[in-house]
């Protein structure tokens, strides 16, 4: 039996669909089998790179405030999620590869390699998301980020949170920024 050509592009598309698909969901699924970067507890040297894109767009600084720092941030998320439960560990490097991979998809680039610009509005693009568990993942994200942040030296300092002395429980985190407000 011969196919039409009508019958010959409806299969060829659901094929193509298929094939797609499932090249999507084995490159999403393969983060589960990577293991830590070199030096790294948790993050893989793929998520460090989606990362470190990021945190320039996240905390860009301004207004007295520090710039968000790779270097300290980035090992403070590491060690973070190290710590968490495995759910969050999963979830939170799930929407690492979900923002990496969606800018693949729609923009034929990774999220990694685009210019601050781009990357700005891929990310402002979660934020105003339609979709109430995307909005709600990139906010858990945000958080996250925002938790090391604020453990960043010098971001303290800056929103004035030590003004004469630290509470007892801080005490330990920023020796040094205590000594120097003695």
């Amino acid at each position: 039996m011969a196919l039409s050509r009508r019958q010959f592009l409806f299969r060829g598309a659901l094929a193509t669909g298929g094939l797609v698909f499932s090249g999507i969901v084995l490159r999403a699924a393969s983060f589960l089998f990577e293991g830590p970067g070199r030096g790294r507890k948790s993050l893989s040297d793929r998520e460090v790179a989606i990362l470190e894109a990021m945190i320039p767009v996240l905390l860009p600084g301004g207004d007295g405030m520090p710039a968000g720092d790779t270097a300290f941030i980035v090992p403070w998320v590491d060690g973070f999620l190290k710590h968490s439960a495995s759910d969050v560990r999963i979830l939170f490097r799930s929407m690492l590869h979900v923002v990496e991979n969606q800018s693949l998809l729609l923009h034929l680039g990774r999220f990694s390699k685009r210019t601050l610009e781009e990357r700005t509005r891929d990310l402002r693009a979660y934020e105003l998301a339609p979709q109430y568990l995307e909005r709600k993942a990139f906010q858990s994200v945000k958080l996250v980020v925002g938790l090391a942040y604020f453990e960043q030296p010098g971001t303290l300092d800056a929103v004035g949170f030590f003004v004469g002395c630290a509470p007892d429980h801080l005490r330990h985190l920023s020796k040094e920024r205590l000594s120097a407000h003695s």
